[in-house]
């Protein structure tokens, strides 16, 4: 991501453990945490968001933008706030692609990372309209359909579920379930939370991917290890 000091700045935290055997290096752990998530949905003035969705805009030809639904980066409410240079990132989205090939990253593995992707930026550009319902309450209704159906495409699940999630509360009792309509600031605060939970969860399930591949010839041996901290590389810059 970029900060207001930092044009590269990681934005989590990350606990290191690097294993040796006769003197030379055969794997690594990392533990992740702190993961900035509020940076997914919005950014200060003079900053941008994580460089992954710059990258994939500036890396995708034009049938692949067409079949995720994407238009270019300044287009996109999580990405346009900042006011910041949104310029595409071609060259590096195509090294992504190389390194997750080194590191065994199927293909099919590689298009839900970009459905997942596609899908935030897609969830950002949601709108609502304030509705007024029956006895004085207030409701919401969806602005923007189509991002709707986009994001459902994308995730595989149905867009009456995104639908539901995004302009109502549900309790369940044993008996029954309620549905509690949500004000507009209720409902943009699902979407924000919907959005932040996709890319947390995918970056989440990339470190595991990770783990996997850097404790490829520790596991079972008998090995001594050496933690490195990089706890403050996510603020000592700010």
């Amino acid at each position: 991501a970029r900060t207001s000091r930092n044009d590269n700045s990681s934005r989590f935290g990350k606990y290191l453990e690097v294993f040796f055997k006769s003197g030379a290096i055969i794997g690594a752990k990392i533990t992740q945490y702190l993961l900035e998530k509020s940076r997914i949905v919005t950014q200060a003035p003079g900053e941008r968001n994580y460089h992954v969705f710059y990258e994939l805009l500036g890396g995708l030809s034009e049938a692949e933008r067409t079949k995720y639904g994407l238009l270019e980066a300044d287009k996109y409410f999580y990405l346009n706030q900042g006011a910041s240079d949104c310029s595409p990132g071609r060259v590096d989205w195509i090294s992504l692609q190389g390194a997750m090939q080194v590191l065994g990253v199927s293909e099919s593995e590689r298009e839900g990372i970009v459905n997942v992707l596609a899908s935030v930026l897609h969830l950002g550009n949601i709108y609502f309209h304030r509705r007024q319902l029956r006895h004085g309450q207030e409701g919401v209704e969806i602005g923007s359909e189509a991002e709707i159906k986009w994001a459902a495409h994308l995730l595989q699940i149905p867009s009456e579920g995104i639908l539901r999630s995004l302009t109502s509360r549900i309790t369940e009792t044993r008996s029954e379930r309620l549905y509690t309509p949500l004000s507009i600031d209720q409902a943009l605060d699902a979407r924000d939370a919907l959005a932040k939970a996709l890319y947390s969860g995918l970056f989440n399930w990339f470190v595991a991917y990770f783990l996997i591949v850097l404790l490829h010839s520790v596991w079972n041996s008998k090995i001594k290890w050496n933690p490195l901290f990089d706890v403050l590389a996510k603020y000592c810059l700010r």
